[in-house]
């Protein structure tokens, strides 16, 4: 039904007497229309790909909350994180990441890289040196009294590490 309707409009748009006239012929004009949403269909396609490429390994906003990383973060402070390095393992110690937490996957923590897979590290609330894993990270807060990581659940697998932070963009203190 609504392919006929779409006929007709066609043919009353064309036909003598019409107030709507084109120099186009009918096969010109049906051409036109399809070159036309082939257009707009392929830029949208394309701009697609690039906003996903940049959301995937681009860069974010990223707000830190809590106070496992006094003093280096306070809470509320922003900062511009990206994931082009977390993708391509240049990862070092002592980086800062955006870590999904084991318990709730939608909530992140940020955490500071102390060892990677093969590394031998001292966990100091167990007394013992612990060996990562292969594909694991060791993970621990500045703020040790405050701080739930890697000391307390162990090793966290190098998939959950989402982004890394590079700098601070607006301290705690202004944002209030």
């Amino acid at each position: 039904m609504p392919m006929t309707v779409f006929k007709q409009a066609i043919q009353k748009a064309f036909s003598r007497g019409s107030c709507l006239q084109h120099p186009w012929s009918k096969a010109e004009f049906l051409k036109r229309m399809v070159y036309s949403s082939g257009s707009l269909v392929f830029s949208v396609v394309k701009y697609g790909c690039i906003i996903h490429c940049f959301v995937t390994y681009g860069f974010a906003v990223t707000i830190c909350e809590g106070k496992s990383m006094e003093p280096y973060i306070t809470s509320g402070d922003c900062f511009i994180s990206e994931r082009f390095s977390v993708r391509t393992y240049r990862l070092q110690r002592g980086d800062v990441v955006g870590v999904r937490y084991y318990m709730d996957p939608n909530c992140f923590v940020c955490k500071r890289i102390v060892g990677f897979e093969g590394d031998k590290v001292y966990n100091s609330t167990t007394q013992h040196h612990v060996w990562v894993p292969k594909g694991h990270v060791w993970l621990e807060g500045d703020n040790k009294e405050r701080s739930l990581d890697s000391r307390n659940y162990g090793p966290v697998p190098y998939a959950l590490i989402d982004t890394k932070l590079l700098f601070k963009i607006l301290p705690a203190k202004a944002s209030r």
